[in-house]
């Protein structure tokens, strides 16, 4: 999927990966080593967590994280490409554990993406945290 954001690609990138933003648009608890190779762990209050290794680290460019869905590997990318006054976030998981083919478990994970990635932009934009109130910090 895709979004454009108003704003260049290095505050894109600053609100992805540094913890107190990530807190802002995505989890309750978020601790990121900033190095390819590096450590990743996000909470959210329902209990729920993801670690992982960061797969890749291209400041103001790319993302990818190491992302367990269903206690399988997967991937979680990424890419920031300026345009003339925004940036466009493409983002994309792949690897999902087959055991995830029914339609009702893909779109379920999808539509948890558009969630986030729809409150990153507006909280980019417009500075709004548009997440349920159970799911804020």
């Amino acid at each position: 999927m895709s979004f454009e954001i108003r704003a260049p690609p290095h505050t894109v990138f600053e609100v992805l990966t540094t913890p107190s933003q990530i807190r802002r648009w995505f989890t309750a608890k978020a601790s990121i080593d900033p190095a390819k190779g590096g450590r990743y762990s996000f909470g959210w209050k329902n209990g729920r967590q993801r670690t992982g290794r960061i797969l890749e680290w291209k400041k103001d460019q790319s993302l990818i994280l190491e992302w367990l869905q269903n206690g399988e590997k997967t991937r979680v990318a990424f890419w920031l490409t300026p345009l003339r006054s925004s940036t466009l976030l493409r983002f994309r998981q792949t690897g999902l554990p087959r055991d995830l083919a029914r339609p009702v478990d893909l779109i379920t994970i999808y539509a948890e993406w558009v969630y986030y990635l729809t409150n990153l932009r507006a909280l980019v934009e417009v500075g709004s945290d548009l997440r349920r109130p159970h799911d804020r910090p």
